[in-house]
């Protein structure tokens, strides 16, 4: 983990930008060839070594005003120390790690909570304790103890609920006796949903189910509206042909259903029928001097 934060630091002050070593560090860890646990560190060396840009542009004031912005950087500098000190050293103080993975999830199934969370962090918070600043210290006081005791409570609960919930009151097992939209997405995801007009959730399929190819129906053959999952290609359905004793399909684009030599159904599978024919050819039946068979097998195969 510190081997981790040396490098990210390094790395940070060989390209002399935080943000350079981090985007080029997300893609990587959207890839799953860094884990979580090893971009933590990884970034917090990295704000670490940003330091470095603010401390070397100090040195370049004259006069009087080096000492102003040397003590500027040096606050820039323990103020990011400070902060590695605080999360890392002790395991259960890496909850930021916890945090992060479940804002991932959620954005994951809900793509504009990523939009909602960035307009939040950087300009409703922020404005809204900057004019609470203006109003006086009692009001910010009073908001921020509130805010903090709430996300606290909440924290706790949730925690407790997931390691031990019969320790708990029966109605705060789970959150189901508050409205839906207070402790569930899904209103909201409706909402947006309903408001932008788009699907912004991610819709796959799973791992069990098949992906259905539907034909174009041809309103001449109205009787002819089948699916072909794509264990058989439909390119390859429609252009194969095969003779034997036990298998014969000729299908074309221009091939009339009803004299089709073999009854189609609403599902066509990519299986071979039973072989009801011949039994195979035992080896003596195909030794050099039975030439005669040999040739009618070969003229058969062919």
């Amino acid at each position: 983990g510190y081997l981790a934060m040396l490098v990210g630091a390094i790395m940070t002050i060989l390209v002399q930008s935080s943000s350079v070593f981090t985007s080029t560090l997300t893609p990587l860890a959207g890839a799953g060839l860094v884990s979580l646990e090893r971009a933590y560190p990884l970034t917090l060396g990295s704000n670490l070594g940003t330091t470095t840009t603010s401390i070397l542009a100090s040195f370049a004031a004259g006069g009087d005003n080096l000492q102003a912005a040397l003590q500027i950087s040096l606050v820039h500098l323990f103020f990011n120390l400070t902060g590695i000190l605080l999360f890392y050293p002790i395991p259960c103080m890496r909850w930021p790690i916890s945090i992060a993975r479940v804002l991932g999830n959620t954005t994951a199934q809900y793509r504009w909570f990523a939009v909602i969370y960035l307009c939040f962090m950087f300009f409703i918070f922020p404005l809204t304790m900057f004019g609470l600043s203006m109003a006086g210290p009692i009001p910010l006081y009073i908001v921020t103890i509130l805010l903090v005791t709430i996300l606290i409570l909440s924290v706790t609960v949730t925690d407790i609920q997931i390691s031990a919930p019969s320790y708990l009151p029966r109605i705060f097992q789970n959150w189901n006796f508050l409205p839906l939209w207070l402790h569930s997405l899904d209103p909201w995801d409706e909402l947006v949903l309903a408001a932008i007009g788009c699907c912004c959730r991610k819709k796959g399929w799973d791992d069990d189910d098949l992906q259905e190819s539907m034909i174009n129906k041809n309103e001449e053959d109205g009787e002819f509206n089948s699916v072909v999952y794509n264990k058989l290609p439909i390119a390859k359905l429609l252009g194969r042909q095969k003779s034997s004793d036990s298998f014969s399909l000729s299908v074309t684009n221009n091939t009339n259903v009803s004299n089709c030599p073999i009854s189609f159904t609403d599902v066509a599978y990519n299986k071979l029928s039973k072989n009801n024919g011949s039994p195979t050819p035992s080896p003596e039946n195909l030794t050099p001097t039975n030439l005669s068979r040999r040739g009618s097998l070969q003229q058969d195969l062919v």
